[in-house]
């Protein structure tokens, strides 16, 4: 009986909090990230393959983690479609999310948040398209000589999935 009490307790101890931020990180979803590492990850119950949608391209067959979970939910096309590896873009929208960057940014952001956990304002320059709308920040140069970018996807398009 001790032994079932253990179970259910470490079971409750490691389980992730609903509310709990998801890391949204090279280190999550690297360059060579497959399928079935998301699903070894996540678990099979919570990867899917489906359509996505790009801006004008119309659905790719892609991998959507968390399909059912608005907030928790990850698109993702593959450069190798058939064995479904190599991400060719990874994509999380809407008006929430739990996932947050290293450094804590998440769609839902206010420009003004954006702009102090960046550590600098930057200027904006967007683009419209048929179906949506997108709106890129473009940083100043970083000492390592780099642009620091941030992108924000605002749908001007609702009945888009």
């Amino acid at each position: 009986m001790s032994i079932i009490w253990f179970v259910l307790a470490f079971a409750f101890s490691t389980s992730v909090s609903q509310d709990e931020p998801l890391d949204f990180s090279c280190a999550t979803f690297h360059a060579f990230l497959s399928e079935s590492e998301l699903i070894a990850r996540f678990g099979r119950e919570n990867v899917t393959s489906g359509p996505v949608f790009g801006t004008d391209d119309g659905a790719t067959e892609g991998t959507i983690v968390f399909a059912n979970q608005p907030d928790t939910r990850v698109e993702i096309t593959w450069r190798d479609a058939a064995a479904k590896q190599n991400p060719s873009w990874i994509r999380v929208r809407g008006e929430r999310s739990r996932w947050r960057t290293p450094n804590r940014l998440a769609t839902g952001d206010d420009l003004l948040t954006i702009e102090r956990r960046n550590g600098w304002p930057f200027r904006l320059a967007g683009f419209s398209t048929q179906e949506d709308t997108a709106i890129f920040g473009i940083g100043s140069v970083a000492a390592s000589g780099t642009y620091q970018t941030a992108t924000l996807e605002s749908l001007s398009n609702p009945d888009l999935p």
